[in-house]
């Protein structure tokens, strides 16, 4: 096409003199504000780890902590695989680094929701007995989803598959309904045995003695079969239930700290780090400053209003309701330019640049803040001053 344009050496140049500076100043400047913010009260944390490219050859992994009351990005560790003995060692190597790195700068952390990762797990048991473990309700769903969808696969258990969307609801209702008490979490998980099978109160709890619906209507035409008791469809459920890993993993749920906003900020990520490209260390940092720049400058959008006062909702094809939040902001972009601006000044690059005589302002003049950090040129066009 024969349009021209700088070289690589140029633009490598470029980028490291000022547009790195520039990006590393603004999230300075964020991440103190965010911290200032979280010192005046006790802190809950959700934090996972994202890996650079699919599978288990990954070169770098992001940790990232998430605050749960502001829903801002606190701080975040890009670990490489030269750091540690095996690439599966990044995860926990950046949990380390990241908390401390927060815990430094005067923050009182109570709590915090991970994965099931068990080096984490390990970790929080061993080092921060102070602290308050939990994990993501939606990482046991899963795997709760996944051991019940292989069982029903079974030919002898024929049903079982109808109830899993409602088994994991139940799930998710046990936890969000326990008040932080995990025997009744316990207690209500379990219950779902005897509903399956219409039995809808039974004995022997200490809290939890019959089920929170109100009395069903024999005559209701039914979307799914009961289950019978005995049956291999019930066998199955009542196994996958009563796993005495998930049972443990239940006084990890009290709280129900999902790290949901986490998710959809790592979603956004790959808008500026493809896992299908190759990046290098200093991208790697500097993308992930603007990843996180960009979700902070966007987190708590006002939901969307439809005529006023109704609010805006989005259903999809299971007929789950998501909140509609406001368009993005884009304010943050002005900030690097800015910096930019400010880095060429300083250096002495882009005194030359050409404005329109309308834009050419001095300092003597009645200026606001943008226009201040973009006079470096000329003749100003209200007084006439070079």
């Amino acid at each position: 096409m024969n349009l021209k344009t700088i070289s690589e050496d140029t633009y490598t140049t470029l980028r490291k003199k000022y547009v790195f500076p520039a990006i590393e100043k603004t999230w300075a400047k964020e991440q103190n504000a965010v911290l200032s913010s979280m010192k005046s009260r006790e802190v809950v944390l959700c934090g996972d780890g994202r890996c650079d490219s699919p599978g288990h050859c990954a070169k770098y992994c992001t940790y990232t902590f998430i605050d749960v009351e502001s829903q801002k990005v606190a701080d975040f560790k890009v670990i490489s695989c030269t750091q540690v003995s095996s690439s599966n060692a990044m995860e926990i190597r950046g949990f380390k680094e990241a908390l401390k790195s927060i815990e430094e700068n005067g923050v009182k952390v109570s709590s915090i929701s991970t994965d099931r990762h068990p080096q984490i797990v390990k970790e929080m048991r061993a080092s921060n007995q102070e602290k308050h473990h939990e994990f993501d309700p939606w990482h046991v769903a899963k795997g709760v989803l996944k051991k019940m969808a292989i069982a029903a696969k079974r030919k002898e258990c024929v049903g079982l598959g109808e109830w899993i969307p409602s088994i994991v609801n139940h799930l998710w209702w046990s936890a969000q309904t326990c008040e932080g008490n995990a025997e009744v979490l316990k207690e209500k998980w379990v219950s779902v045995i005897h509903h399956v099978t219409n039995r809808h109160d039974w004995p022997g709890n200490k809290h939890y003695h019959r089920c929170a619906h109100e009395p069903l209507d024999e005559l209701t035409e039914r979307t799914k079969l009961w289950l019978s008791p005995g049956s291999e469809a019930h066998k199955a459920l009542v196994r996958t239930v009563k796993d005495k890993r998930l049972l443990k993993d239940l006084d990890h749920l009290t709280k129900c700290i999902h790290t949901t906003t986490l998710e959809v900020y790592h979603s956004m990520y790959l808008k500026y780090l493809p896992k299908r490209t190759y990046f290098g260390y200093d991208e790697m940092i500097h993308a992930s400053m603007l990843a996180a720049l960009d979700h902070n400058n966007n987190a708590n959008r006002q939901q969307v209003s439809v005529l006023l006062t109704q609010l805006s909702f989005l259903a999809s094809s299971s007929f789950f309701v998501y909140t509609v939040s406001d368009k993005k902001l884009r304010s943050m972009l002005t900030r690097y330019r800015l910096s930019g601006h400010k880095l060429m000044m300083e250096t002495g690059r882009n005194r030359k640049t050409w404005l329109p005589p309308e834009r050419r302002l001095c300092s003597h003049c009645d200026l606001n803040q943008m226009e201040t950090e973009l006079h470096f040129l000329t003749e100003c066009s209200r007084c006439k001053k070079n």
